[in-house]
């Protein structure tokens, strides 16, 4: 798959050691999180980009830093949320057929305010030539 987009020290817990992340954000609905044991073998390969991974967040406590161990690189950034006051990063993804965008909203310090998953409503269907996974 070539070099990563970045590399990540897991968790205390996590059950692997390190993550590589391939993103094909924001032209692509996919990032790969590739999981490593302590002794450079590969465990598993997660893609990412799935709004089951929205639990993995702690609203008020996470921060930017741990949004991107899980979701990877957003494919847009904008902001500052209008009430939060920090950035708001954008994953382009998939849910079943649909194609939505996982959202996540920053405070000024970068913790999270509010994180959840909208259509996205410029393309909502997936299309021919579309790559599924």
């Amino acid at each position: 798959m070539g070099q990563p987009t970045a590399t990540y020290p897991a968790a205390p817990g996590a059950g692997y050691a390190e993550s590589w992340e391939y993103t094909h954000q924001p032209e692509g609905r996919h990032t790969y999180m590739v999981r490593f044991d302590a002794a450079g073998r590969v465990l598993r390969i997660d893609q990412v980009l799935d709004v089951k991974y929205l639990t993995a967040l702690n609203v008020g406590a996470d921060d930017m830093d741990k949004v991107r161990r899980v979701f990877g690189h957003p494919g847009q950034v904008s902001g500052p949320h209008r009430i939060y006051g920090g950035p708001i990063w954008d994953y382009f993804a998939y849910d079943g057929q649909r194609r939505i965008i996982i959202s996540v909203s920053f405070d000024a310090a970068g913790r999270v305010k509010a994180a959840g998953e909208l259509p996205d409503p410029f393309r909502p269907v997936a299309g021919a030539g579309d790559v599924m996974s």
